[in-house]
């Protein structure tokens, strides 16, 4: 009789604190849904724009490789 007891007093106590904490677990999962939701939308849009970064890196480096060149000529 105490074990049928026990048991069934684990389970009430363990079913009364998951309906307590039934609220932060709501809020959590909404939290992690949201931050997951905007990382998702950042993603996409730096992968958008990562072909306009690589022009832009392309010009720039092959600004500084003339530069080089120049000098070089210039020094020589």
């Amino acid at each position: 009789m105490t074990i049928q007891n026990s048991i069934g007093l684990v389970i009430v106590d363990t079913l009364g604190g998951t309906i307590k904490n039934l609220p932060f677990f709501i809020l959590i999962y909404m939290g992690f849904k949201i931050v997951s939701k905007s990382i998702t939308n950042g993603t996409e849009k730096l992968i958008k724009e990562l072909p306009k970064w690589l022009e832009q890196w392309d010009k720039i480096k092959m600004k500084h490789y003339l530069i080089d060149k120049a000098v070089q000529v210039r020094n020589r």
